[in-house]
């Protein structure tokens, strides 16, 4: 069944490459959605594909790229309409 999550990351998540990590896990899984920086220093995901898909996502996330430390990460399951076709870094 095809969802929509959104996480916010909280810890050592900008500068360290996150957001590409987030693109590259996502087109792996065949996700669609976006990863931005926040201005408070965290990351949010939003991601739109099969929950099977989101969930092995979200265990990604939790870990991050080399360099990161992931602190707290907020999961939101959404009815977010997500307008793209692939994964966009902000």
């Amino acid at each position: 069944m095809v969802k929509t999550v959104e996480c916010k990351i909280k810890g050592k998540v900008q500068g360290v490459f996150f957001r590409r990590f987030c693109q590259i896990e996502a087109k792996r899984l065949g996700l669609v959605g976006s990863a931005k920086n926040v201005d408070d220093g965290s990351l949010i995901v939003l991601a739109r594909g099969e929950e099977n898909d989101l969930l092995a996502f979200i265990n990604k996330l939790k870990i991050g790229p080399t360099g990161a430390i992931v602190r707290d990460i907020n999961i939101n399951w959404t009815d977010t309409i997500v307008d793209s076709d692939n994964f966009i870094i902000q």
